[in-house]
């Protein structure tokens, strides 16, 4: 049994997610349709479903044959030269046989990224919200309170089969989550053990609501503990997330 570990990179704005839908164009789905063409039977994985429109700097992927006879180095031009422009295969290589790219991953990273300055090039990747300076200060201390293991309800999107089923749990550990102003870029970190649907995006949402003074900083702690959904302010689009890097 070979087990194939990819690492990929792409632009989410055309796809709905990475997981494989009938009728739908996915990540999986554009690579599986490559990988009918050169294997009978495979199983693929992906370490994380991500959300319609959300991007990818460094993705895992793994898929297990029985016998792989593609050179790896091989494997990755086929798969580059198949696949269309808004996904690249970084680098691909044999993983140990019980390598699992969902099960296994221990953190991801993720980062937000929010421009003060209407870039029509860069419309995809950033996005540019109307709104008043912020307070970079509220916004440093406010993201400080994400930072530990808490109970993320507030910050989920509803789900009726997830809110029903009484063994889920909204529990992530977030280890750290950080800050950056370059320029005209204000990019939002969060580094965590598993991070809910919409999670980031509406925690973005509620910090920049903070920055514009309509709230204080430490209403962060007060929305966690009040497990409501309304207390998450807003839900940012998409397109200004990207996952950075998965940790194993």
């Amino acid at each position: 049994m070979s087990n194939i570990k990819l690492t990929l990179s792409f632009i989410g704005t055309n796809f709905s997610g990475w997981q494989y839908q009938p009728n739908y164009r996915t990540v999986e789905g554009e690579i599986r349709k490559v990988l009918d063409r050169l294997y009978k039977n495979y199983c693929i994985a992906g370490c994380s479903r991500t959300d319609r429109g959300v991007h990818a700097r460094e993705y895992i992927a793994n898929f297990k044959v029985k016998e792989n006879r593609i050179p790896l180095n091989k494997l990755k031009d086929i798969l580059n030269n198949s696949l269309p422009d808004d996904i690249s295969i970084l680098n691909v290589e044999e993983a140990n046989e019980t390598f699992h790219s969902t099960k296994d991953s221990k953190e991801k990273v993720y980062i937000y990224r929010i421009t003060s300055e209407k870039n029509p090039f860069l419309v995809n990747v950033l996005y540019y919200p109307k709104f008043n300076k912020i307070n970079i200060d509220y916004l440093k201390e406010a993201i400080s309170y994400f930072i530990g293991e808490y109970d993320f309800y507030t910050f989920s999107k509803k789900d009726e089969h997830r809110d029903n089923n009484e063994n889920y749990s909204y529990i992530c550990k977030i280890t750290e989550a950080d800050i950056t102003l370059n320029k005209n870029i204000l990019e939002i970190k969060f580094r965590g053990n598993r991070f809910l649907y919409n999670m980031v995006r509406k925690m973005v949402g509620t910090l920049i609501y903070i920055g514009e003074n309509k709230l204080s900083p430490d209403y962060i702690k007060y929305a966690l503990k009040k497990r409501d959904r309304s207390s998450s302010k807003q839900t940012f689009p998409a397109r200004g997330l990207t996952l950075e890097k998965v940790i194993y």
